[in-house]
């Protein structure tokens, strides 16, 4: 018994050690393989996963197949369901093209204003609605993410959005009459540029973000000159917090087969001899950015003159109380003109109980002069009658604000020379 159990023993011990071989022989390669699949597996390599709906495609299909509003209510129920899918937000543009080609046969579109992803599609008669996709109210747990549809007319293509944050100063007067001020962040607000398909007129609208809600509202545009927005041919955009429209020429006409004008359509950005009038955001609104440092009368007239000589009429019109006041500049040849010697700003005397805060006469040193009334429209001060008048000697030779003017030139003076 003793010489079984020894050799049991011994047998024992020799396959332990034959494992411990073969483990220890193994063992290197098995770290080999390993050494990748550690160096690859962290959370930032993992690529997105292409997103496809089948059921979007099919919805796609018969709306083509058949357009009419009924069809393409029960496509954008479905596309408001595939945005909503929190895999959207992890792809590109691209990437949700490749995967769902019936949102290109669809012509949709994407603008992206940081934080919150805009889907339309241009031209389509049928859809009425933005899709706002709103990256910003993503919930921490990767839930579903919220999408709002946002009402638009049809004839009009989005070309820029963004949102940006207001400002509320404060101005609190401390012990000694000391001056403290304080700027604190208000809402945030969604603005969106376009413009109508038909004549080119500028669009705008704008949504102040209240919690994961799209509130509709008119306060970043509601010191927007109307007549920037009614010129034609322009395009508003935004740089950083600025909005800047790009003012153009309308397109011209064209004549149809049966020989009728038409007017083109416009969809095709200004050229670029046209220039662009930049509108800053402050506080909660965007304002121009050239205005005068102050609204006093004589800044007012001064500004009005200085654009009116710089041939910018669309600014000038921001600063009269009617738009055809500038025709009356242009009858009297002084729209984009440079005068040979600065013109100079006169103040008159007002009659008592007139509807002007102050006048002005324009002289010119030439054969008519202009006379500018300024006074107040709508708690704003503003240009309200500009007429033209024969020339007065005895204005020329009173005190007055220059206006205007050729660039001055560097005078040269020669350096002596020794056979001088």
């Amino acid at each position: 018994m003793i010489t079984i159990k020894r050799s049991q023993l011994l047998a024992m011990s020799l396959l332990t050690l034959m494992s411990a071989k073969e483990a220890f022989a193994l063992a290197p390669q098995a770290n080999k393989a390993a050494k990748p699949i550690t160096a690859t597996a962290t959370p930032t390599q993992v690529a997105a996963v292409p997103f496809a709906m089948p059921l979007l495609a099919e919805k796609g299909r018969a709306y083509k197949a058949d357009p009419n509003e009924a069809n393409w209510s029960s496509f954008s129920t479905v596309f408001k369901s595939f945005l909503s899918d929190a895999r959207t937000l992890r792809l590109t543009a691209k990437q949700i093209y490749q995967s769902n080609p019936i949102l290109t046969d669809l012509r949709a579109s994407v603008l992206d204003a940081h934080g919150v992803k805009l889907w339309t599609f241009p031209g389509n008669k049928d859809n009425h609605f933005i899709f706002a996709q709103k990256a910003f109210a993503l919930s921490p747990a990767g839930g579903p993410v919220a999408v709002d549809t946002l009402e638009y007319p049809v004839d009009i293509n989005i070309n820029d959005a963004r949102i940006v944050h207001s400002t509320t100063t404060t101005v609190v007067v401390g012990p000694r009459n000391k001056k403290h001020t304080t700027v604190v962040e208000g809402p945030k607000f969604l603005c969106i540029t376009g413009y109508k398909r038909t004549d080119g007129q500028i669009w705008l609208k704008a949504y102040k973000l209240a919690g994961s809600v799209l509130a509709q509202t008119t306060e970043p545009f509601a010191h927007v000159p109307l007549s920037l927005l009614q010129g034609g041919s322009s395009r508003a955009f935004f740089s950083g917090n600025n909005l800047v429209i790009g003012m153009g020429q309308s397109e011209p006409a064209s004549s149809s087969a049966n020989g009728d004008t038409v007017k083109t359509p416009v969809t095709s950005i200004p050229s670029s001899s046209s220039y662009q009038v930049v509108l800053k955001f402050e506080g909660n609104a965007f304002s121009l950015a050239d205005k005068p440092q102050n609204d006093g009368p004589l800044s007012v007239a001064q500004f009005f003159v200085k654009t009116i000589l710089e041939g910018r009429a669309d600014i000038a019109k921001t600063w009269v109380s009617d738009p055809a006041l500038v025709n009356i500049t242009k009858y009297a040849g002084l729209l984009g003109k440079t005068p040979a010697k600065p013109y100079k700003l006169v103040a008159m005397t007002v009659i008592p109980g007139a509807s002007v805060m102050a006048r002005y006469r324009l002289v010119t040193y030439e054969s008519q002069d202009l006379i500018i009334d300024i006074g107040r429209v709508k708690k704003e001060t503003k240009v309200k009658g500009v007429f033209v008048a024969p020339s007065d000697p005895v204005a020329r030779n009173l005190n007055g604000v220059p206006v205007g003017g050729p660039v001055p030139q560097l005078e040269i003076t020669p350096t002596a020379t020794p056979e001088s």
